[in-house]
C-alpha cells in the first residue's frame, strides 16, 4: 500500500515535469517566433539572408514581394502617419504567418518597404488594396541551366480604394479595378553606397534599382519639364538645383520640402501629376 508520502513525491514530480514541458513548450515557440519575424538572430544574418534570397541564392525562397503602406496612392503623409500605417502592416503580415524583411528605398521621398517572402500574386494584390498603394513589385525565381533567375514585375493601378476614382477625377467600374500588369525585367542595377536618391537598399551596403522603363519614362518627363522653366526663367535656372536637392533632404520638414516642390514645379506640378 502506497502512503500519503509516497502520493505527494508523485505530485511534486508531475508538477516538475510539467514545468520542464512547459520550458520546452516557451522555447519552441521562440523558435517559431524567429522564423516569422519576431527573430533574436543578429540583425546582420538577417540582411545577409535577404541579399541571398533578393539574389535568387536561397532555394528557400520561391517569390517575394516588396511594398509598403506609406504614401497612399502616392500622396505624401507626414513621418509620424507613416510609422503608424506601417506599423499596421507589419501587424497584418506578422497575424497571417507571412516572413519578411525591412528595407529602405528612395524615389523622391524615403520610404521603409517590405520584402515579403513566399507569397503570391494575388497575396500582394491583397497587400496593396488593403493598404491603398499605387503599385508594388512582385518577384519569381526560376531555375535555369545556368543557377537561379529572377524575374522582377512592376504592377499598378489606377485608382483609389478610398475613392474608387482614378486620376482624372471619374469612378472605375469595378471589372477595372485590379492591379495591371505593367512590365517585367530580369536585371538590377548594383549602385554605389554613397547613392542618395531613386534606389532601394537592404541594410547601407546593398543598394540596388530595377531599371524599369516606366521609372525612366517619368524621370524623363521630370527632366523635360524642369528644363523648359530653366529655359523662360533665368531665376529658377540658377534655383532648381537646390531645391531640387533640399526637396528630398530630410533635413527639412515636411512642410518645407513641401513648399521647395511648390517652387520647383510651379504651374507646371499639376500637369506633372496627369
Amino acid at each position: 500500500m502506497r502512503t500519503i508520502a509516497s502520493y505527494m513525491v508523485t505530485i511534486s514530480s508531475g508538477r516538475k515535469t510539467l514545468k520542464n514541458m512547459k520550458r520546452r513548450i516557451i522555447l519552441t515557440e521562440k523558435q517559431v517566433a524567429e522564423v516569422f519575424g519576431k527573430s533574436t538572430i543578429s540583425e546582420t544574418s538577417r540582411r545577409q539572408k535577404a541579399i541571398r534570397n533578393f539574389t535568387g541564392k536561397s532555394n528557400k525562397v520561391k517569390t517575394f514581394g516588396i511594398i509598403t503602406a506609406e504614401n497612399p496612392m502616392g500622396k505624401e503623409l507626414p513621418e509620424q502617419e507613416n510609422a503608424k500605417r506601417n506599423g499596421m502592416l507589419r501587424s497584418y503580415l506578422q497575424s497571417r504567418q507571412y516572413v519578411w524583411f525591412p528595407v529602405n528605398g528612395k524615389y523622391g521621398n524615403l520610404e521603409h518597404p517590405f520584402m515579403v517572402y513566399n507569397c503570391s500574386l494575388g497575396d500582394m494584390k491583397a497587400i496593396g488594396r488593403t493598404f491603398d498603394q499605387e503599385s508594388f513589385i512582385f518577384a519569381e525565381v526560376n531555375t535555369t541551366d545556368d543557377g537561379a533567375e529572377v524575374v522582377f514585375s512592376y504592377y499598378q493601378k489606377p485608382y483609389s480604394e478610398t475613392t474608387k476614382t482614378g486620376d482624372d477625377g471619374k469612378k472605375i467600374k469595378p471589372s477595372d479595378r485590379d492591379y495591371k500588369y505593367i512590365e517585367s525585367k530580369k536585371e538590377y542595377v548594383r549602385l554605389d553606397n554613397d547613392a542618395d536618391d531613386f534606389f532601394t537598399s537592404i541594410g547601407k551596403n546593398f543598394k540596388f534599382t530595377i531599371p524599369f522603363d516606366i521609372f525612366a519614362e517619368q524621370v524623363d518627363r521630370v527632366n523635360e519639364m524642369i528644363l523648359e522653366r530653366c529655359n523662360k526663367h533665368e531665376q529658377y535656372l540658377l534655383s532648381h538645383k537646390r531645391l531640387i536637392s533640399e526637396s528630398v533632404s530630410d533635413e527639412f520638414t515636411f512642410n518645407g520640402r513641401r513648399l521647395r516642390r511648390a517652387q520647383l514645379y510651379g504651374t507646371h506640378y499639376e500637369k506633372f501629376l496627369k
